[in-house]
């Protein structure tokens, strides 16, 4: 099973994505002068996470339509491990980082 192919590309739509949202939310706080405020709002915030999340997710089904279904499993349960740690990383690295909602 090739796990690069399959996964690379949805991965990096994902980290790509995350990281993304973090800057035009960044921004938007720097730019209000408030830190402490919210930046987008939180219905915005959490809808494009899950956008980006879907997106990463069809890349990665069309990405691996030709795999058996046993290496699909498994190679979907891997990629969504990554994208839970990298999630974790971004999301609250950001959050812990700059001392917002209340941390």
């Amino acid at each position: 099973m090739n796990f690069k192919k399959g996964c690379r590309q949805p991965l990096l739509i994902f980290v790509f994505g995350l990281l993304s949202l973090v800057v035009v939310d960044y921004s938007i706080r720097q730019f209000v002068e408030v830190t402490k405020t919210l930046g987008m709002p939180e219905v915005v915030w959490f809808a494009f996470q899950i956008i980006i999340s879907v997106v990463s997710f069809y890349v990665f089904i069309k990405n691996t339509h030709a795999l058996p279904i046993s290496k699909k499993i498994i190679s979907s349960l891997l990629l969504l491990l990554i994208g839970a740690v990298v999630y974790l990383g971004i999301i609250y690295g950001y959050v812990f980082s700059t001392q917002i909602d209340g941390f």
